[in-house]
């Protein structure tokens, strides 16, 4: 058994507004559940992973560090070096920075409407196709299927 909504009354006569208690809410896990899919508890533990690539991850983490410093280091010695070349300092430098924010903006303001366009549209075809229907009319090898894809790319170009 459930206990009552919550009330809230505001003054000056106001109707209550009612607010759900979060204990009567439910969850239907057979509302999200694939039935062609195993259980969770159906599939079996993955093998643990091999001793030597624990051992491995300090060191990819190091590289990835020393990569990232090595690239910001280049870059600044970069752009140093164009600044000092060009013999016009500080004023050549802001040029440059507002050249780039200006293009960098302007990329960013002709691409946001078709990625939100593509979001819609491939939420829409996602909740209103059926997959087996896209199963149906999509080829299963890899390639027909990129190149249906590339088609598809050009007719939507949204998505």
């Amino acid at each position: 058994m459930h206990p009552a909504p919550l009330t809230c009354h505001f003054p000056a006569g106001a109707a209550p507004v009612i607010l759900l208690d979060p204990a009567a809410l439910t969850y239907n896990r057979a509302m999200f559940v694939d039935p062609t899919r195993p259980a969770p508890d159906d599939i079996s533990p993955a093998a643990p992973p091999p001793a030597d690539s624990q051992a491995s991850v300090p060191r990819r983490q190091w590289l990835r560090w020393a990569l990232t410093l090595a690239l910001g280091a280049l870059a600044l010695i970069a752009i140093f070096y164009d600044v000092v070349v060009s013999g016009q300092g500080l004023p050549y430098l802001y040029q440059r920075i507002q050249t780039f924010v200006t293009i960098s903006l302007g990329i960013f303001i002709e691409a946001v409407p078709f990625l939100l366009a593509g979001s819609i549209v491939s939420g829409l075809i996602a909740v209103f196709v059926d997959q087996s229907a896209i199963d149906r009319y999509l080829p299963k090898a890899a390639l027909p299927g990129a190149m249906v894809g590339g088609v598809m790319g050009i007719v939507f170009p949204v998505c």
